[in-house]
């Protein structure tokens, strides 16, 4: 799968020059299909990127996972890596804009499928990728979607918004955002009812 996605690819960067390609959009997806077509669920700390050659114009980014939770499915070790398309090796750069980043040091909550066999491993791109930040006040970990925007509903079918602009009124817009332990519990909730492991 990965060569013919890299023929294409490699066909594209000859027609539109050397370092570009084109931008990507993923299906919209709610938070059923995002617990559902998950192979992984994993709360993680990105801790390096690295880019990498994988023939002779493909190049992919390894985005490293530390100090994991795995709320789905199973990591083989102690950290995860990530494998996504495009970064910079040398003078060369491959850029696919919309592309998911991470972003060393922040901690994700990310829905993966296909990892190592799919240009951009999380369920929906960005709507797969969480941020979990703790509140400055509380110390309590609360859920920010991929931009860094509180998190204050959960999506559903017909309402596929992650961000609630009104949400609490507070001066604070991350004080109504879902904390982490409510997250992972709807998480575990839809996976039950899917009869997911």
């Amino acid at each position: 799968m990965w060569k013919k996605f890299f023929l294409c690819t490699a066909l594209m960067c000859g027609v539109l020059g050397a370092g570009a390609a084109r931008a990507i959009s993923f299906e919209t997806r709610d938070f059923d299909a995002l617990a559902r077509e998950a192979e992984q669920v994993v709360v993680g700390t990105a801790t390096e990127a690295s880019s990498r050659r994988t023939g002779e114009r493909e190049i992919v980014t390894d985005y490293r996972f530390d100090n994991l939770e795995v709320i789905k499915g199973s990591v083989p070790g102690p950290s995860l890596t990530l494998t996504l398309l495009g970064g910079t090796v040398g003078a060369d750069t491959l850029s696919v804009a919309g592309a998911p980043k991470f972003i060393a040091g922040v901690r994700y909550l990310v829905f993966v499928a296909g990892n190592g066999s799919v240009m951009f491993p999380m369920v929906g791109g960005q709507q797969g990728i969480f941020q979990i930040r703790s509140d400055a006040a509380t110390g309590v970990a609360r859920v920010h979607d991929y931009a860094g925007r509180p998190v204050t509903r959960l999506p559903v079918r017909g309402n596929q918004s992650l961000v609630d602009n009104n949400s609490t009124g507070s001066t604070d817009p991350a004080a109504g955002a879902l904390t982490k332990d409510d997250f992972i519990t709807a998480i575990k909730t839809r996976m039950a009812a899917q009869g997911a492991k």
